[in-house]
């Protein structure tokens, strides 16, 4: 029993300081990784806030690394690729000719609908398929439609309610008709108009005397802003002949605020 409680004595007391060493010994890659989290957390802790946890901004840095080796790696795979080869990928191209033909077939499919044909009539005319013939107008009608818009948007305020009443209930063949045949006409109407406002006509009435002198006009009557270039015509009427008499205005003044005769 002595020789038990001295040898017991004789042993060494085993230090947390000894203990921390013999495991550094046997593990000190695992140590050196802790060590390293450690420093990691006291550094960027103090400059990243947000970041509660050092896994947190390891996970946040591994998303960034990731999508930066992804972008890195598509730049280099396509940079081997030369000229149009690069450039036709998921792409589908036509020659001229295929898209001019496409293009007058489907104004050739919208014709023959106007007529009041069938798909399939007009499928065996064109000698296509119903198919194509039913996708080609679906394509041309938006084009129409926005025509028949713009064609109306441009009439002026007291037609568009005519034509309000007049459009309702017909379909886009008709109303295109109809808006295109009033374009040509308001067309024609707004060149008579921008051609008076550019000229002034004196007619001279030579037939109907006044006091033994002729009966003078003017077209158009009272005051009227003309706009440059100024045409002046002297229309001389004698016999009930009518003759046109060219007049150029010489010595005409035109400013930004007065317009002078000399």
């Amino acid at each position: 029993m002595l020789q038990q409680r001295t040898k017991n004595k004789e042993k060494p007391a085993i230090h947390p300081e000894n203990n921390n060493a013999s495991t550094s010994e046997k593990c000190p890659e695992r140590l050196q990784s802790m060590l390293e989290k450690e420093q990691l957390t006291k550094i960027l802790g103090a400059e990243n806030d947000s970041f509660s946890k050092i896994s947190d901004l390891l996970a946040f840095q591994e998303q960034e690394n990731q999508g930066f080796s992804s972008l890195l790696d598509n730049s280099r795979r396509l940079k081997h690729r030369k000229g149009p080869e690069y450039r036709k990928i998921n792409r589908y191209y036509k020659s001229k000719s295929q898209y001019w033909s496409e293009r007058n077939r489907r104004k050739k499919c919208w014709e023959l609908s106007g007529q009041g044909l069938t798909y399939k009539q007009i499928a065996e005319k064109l000698g296509v398929s119903e198919k194509t013939v039913q996708r080609d107008i679906k394509k041309i009608q938006p084009y129409y439609f926005r025509l028949c818009r713009n064609y109306f948007s441009r009439l002026e305020q007291d037609r568009i309610k005519e034509f309000n009443a007049e459009l309702e209930g017909k379909t886009l063949h008709q109303r295109f008709n109809i808006l295109s045949k009033a374009m040509v006409e308001q067309h024609k109407l707004w060149k008579i108009r921008e051609y008076r406002r550019h000229s002034q006509i004196i007619s001279v009435d030579m037939t109907q005397q006044e006091y033994g002198l002729p009966k003078i006009s003017f077209i158009p009557r009272g005051k009227q802003t003309l706009a440059y270039p100024y045409h002046i015509r002297v229309h001389v009427k004698a016999n009930f002949e009518g003759k046109d008499l060219e007049v150029d205005v010489g010595g005409l003044e035109i400013t930004q605020k007065t317009r002078n005769w000399w």
